[in-house]
């Protein structure tokens, strides 16, 4: 079958989880079908076409046309939702051909002693709610590992030693790297205000048996079941996002059962769970 993907960044280059998505998919399924990469050729020095790992990668002129995100449960029943409103006509055929398959995670073999940091990842973006994270661990006077670049870390910087925070910002970090500092973690936040589909950042983190803290935000919600594998806070409040880390701190015994979740949440999203979901959704649509 001849497959796209269609993706804004795509490795080497600026990435997040999203490109790490496609790039662990166009690589996984290169064995049984065409696949090409549609993405953006920024910077312009990166060649027009590309092959690698069995696959076609072909960059285009840049283009700013936002997309909707698709790729999670909730994000879908949004898109639907807004369908219906603005093109009920329309509504069932797109459902009868939109499926959703959920993010890969490579899982760890085993899981390291929880470290005694907090872990946030993203982009230093406003949307990320990065300023949050640092007033609230700042009110604990914790230790906050900070993974992610972006045009907001001169101010983080400075917010953080206002506070006196003992605040390290790594810059933008690879696999490798994120594997330790999840493994120096004993918690990790997700602050976000919006714009979230199925958080890299979450798996990555569960995968580690690390509990997270994260917002009420499509995606999320998909993976943190509040008091479960992780608790879930209102976007923007520091107080409650203190609260929150306070609670697994002193609670006895909490981040370790919320860990254990977390790495039973993350083996659901081991990729030999959900390439064979995307192969079977792909059987469908041959066969329509």
């Amino acid at each position: 079958m001849n497959l796209a993907f269609l993706i804004g960044h795509f490795p080497p280059g600026a990435f997040g989880g999203a490109e790490l998505q496609a790039e662990g998919w166009a690589r996984r399924l290169a064995a049984r079908h065409r696949i090409t990469v549609i993405t953006r050729r920024d910077p312009p020095s990166q060649p027009a076409i590309e092959r690698r790992d069995g696959f076609d990668v072909v960059r285009l002129p840049v283009s700013r046309v936002p997309l909707a995100r698709t790729k999670s449960d909730a994000v879908r029943a949004g898109l639907l939702d807004a369908l219906a409103e603005a093109a009920p006509a329309v509504r069932a055929a797109v459902v009868a051909k939109l499926d959703v398959v959920p993010n890969g995670i490579d899982l760890p073999d085993a899981v390291a002693p929880p470290g005694g940091r907090v872990l946030t990842v993203g982009r230093l973006i406003p949307e990320k709610g990065m300023d949050v994270v640092i007033d609230a661990v700042a009110g604990l006077q914790g230790q906050l590992t900070v993974a992610g670049a972006g045009p907001e870390r001169e101010r983080l910087e400075a917010r953080a030693r206002r506070h006196g925070l003992e605040a390290r910002f790594e810059g933008f970090v690879d696999r490798e790297r994120l594997a330790t500092l999840l493994r120096e973690a004993w918690v990790v936040v997700l602050a976000a205000r919006r714009g979230e589909g199925l958080p890299n950042a979450v798996l990555e983190a569960f995968a580690e048996g690390r509990p997270v803290i994260g917002t009420p935000i499509a995606g999320v919600r998909d993976l943190i079941v509040d008091g479960v594998n992780g608790l879930i806070v209102p976007p923007g409040d520091p107080h409650a996002l203190r609260d929150a880390l306070a609670r697994l701190s002193h609670e006895r015994g909490l981040a370790e059962r919320m860990g254990r979740a977390a790495r039973e949440t993350a083996a659901a999203y081991a990729w030999p769970r959900v390439v064979p979901r995307l192969e079977a959704a792909l059987e469908r649509w041959a066969a329509r």
